[in-house]
């Protein structure tokens, strides 16, 4: 029933119990105005998923009628506002494999005996506060030879203090770990390089600190997604060093890769989404990264010291969104992929004319301020149909505005709409 607006249905859960072979009950988005405390006489024995998300209730976390749910293997109560402490009630749940108490308002360490839950496959907790060691945290999750846990999301959690220097025994299955947003200290442990199944590693914007080496990537053979980005992380491998990774989403801004080019990503040629701006490289722009780089529909290598020159082969990538900006960057800007939307070259070294044909046709954004771009304005920018936002200020343009862009009545409107809303050309020879 997820979406129904059940907002007059005062007494919807002694409606709900009299259904006692009811294995499933989703109830999302569905404007809720109650969860009682109780139910005096339950009959929903056999219920095994239950989603109350999105009902905004506003209401202490326990107690809660949904506790005493033995049977339950899904629990979905994210995005209600539930404050006050984890309730103990969650370590009675023995059959959940599936726990998502996530954009609430609990508060403190979860209860000890969430240890007994052997079953428990994924533990969704973000934005939340959960305080206290971080060892204790892991010591309470289930351990032990019938450990199962397979995902940990503790993300906007205001964790603070470091991660444990020992391997922890329970996340040693996992394969989805996120701890990005929070307060964390300290080194990367060595030991995160022996969870062997892991597939995602989320540890953005936090205060850790010290370096990663091969010793922490080398096993991490099934990893699809590394970000570490708004550390001070320093990321030291060999130059020869070759990655058992194959990944799609590397997210490293503001590590410390350079000062060379980081040459393992070469060897990672399925990137969906590649973002090492503000890393320290001061360094030419290998050819093989853009080979590397053109299955990223994503691309971020802003704010570095990166010198060359645009690839020739540019048009053929798959980004829809490139930021180049604030590099070294020399030479004129070639034809663009068809996918690409968004532009940001500003605050490098090319030169030469403007395209005369973009090839960009859903150009949204084209940033090129601060360049030694030169020439006329090409007719081609007023193709541009979908172009909201445009940035040739500090070039060598010159020559006449084009028509299109500052006089609409000059062509056919029918045949040419613009939408540019923000337009700067300052600082060029343009008349």
């Amino acid at each position: 029933m997820s979406g129904v607006n059940l907002s007059t249905i005062v007494h919807w859960l002694p409606s709900v119990n009299m259904l006692p072979t009811l294995k499933v009950l989703r109830v999302t988005n569905c404007l809720l105005k109650s969860s009682p405390d109780s139910l005096l006489l339950s009959n929903l024995t056999s219920l095994e998923t239950l989603d109350l998300s999105e009902n905004h209730l506003h209401k202490h976390s326990r107690p809660n009628w949904f506790w005493d749910l033995t049977s339950l293997t899904y629990l979905g109560i994210s995005g209600n506002g539930f404050y006050g402490p984890f309730p103990d009630g969650i370590g009675n749940m023995t059959s959940i494999v599936e726990l998502d108490l996530s954009d609430n308002n609990l508060v403190g360490m979860i209860p000890s005996n969430m240890k007994n839950l052997c079953k428990l496959e994924r533990l969704v907790s973000f934005s939340n506060n959960i305080n206290g060691s971080k060892a204790e945290l892991f010591h309470r999750l289930p351990s032990g030879s019938r450990n199962k846990l397979q995902w940990l999301s503790l993300q906007y959690n205001n964790l603070t203090g470091s991660l444990p220097t020992a391997p922890v025994e329970s996340l040693s299955n996992l394969s989805w770990l996120y701890l990005a947003h929070n307060s964390l200290t300290g080194h990367v442990p060595v030991w995160i390089g022996e969870l062997k199944q892991l597939i995602i590693l989320d540890l953005r914007s936090n205060n850790l600190n010290g370096v990663i080496h091969e010793g922490h990537l080398s096993r991490l053979g099934r990893l699809e997604e590394l970000r570490l980005s708004d550390n001070s992380i320093a990321i030291t491998v060999s130059p020869a060093w070759v990655p058992p990774f194959s990944l799609k989403w590397i997210h490293l801004r503001s590590c410390q890769l350079g000062p060379k080019f980081p040459m393992w990503l070469r060897w990672q040629t399925q990137v969906w989404s590649l973002d090492i701006s503000n890393t320290s490289i001061n360094d030419m722009v290998p050819g093989w990264f853009w080979i590397a780089a053109s299955s990223a529909e994503f691309l971020n290598i802003r704010n570095n010291q990166i010198t060359g020159v645009l690839p020739s082969t540019m048009e053929f990538m798959r980004a829809t969104n490139m930021d180049c900006s604030s590099n070294q960057l020399t030479g004129p800007i070639p034809k663009l992929p068809i996918t690409l939307t968004d532009l940001d070259l500003s605050r490098n070294n090319l030169v030469g004319p403007l395209p005369l044909d973009f090839g960009a046709p859903g150009l949204e954004t084209l940033v090129l301020y601060n360049n030694m771009i030169s020439g006329a304005i090409p007719s081609s920018l007023c193709r541009l149909r979908s172009l909201w936002l445009l940035d040739l200020s500090s070039n060598n343009l010159n020559g006449s505005i084009t028509d299109c862009l500052v006089n609409k009545s000059s062509t056919n409107m029918t045949d040419l709409t613009l939408s540019i809303v923000n337009l700067s050309l300052r600082n060029n020879n343009l008349w």
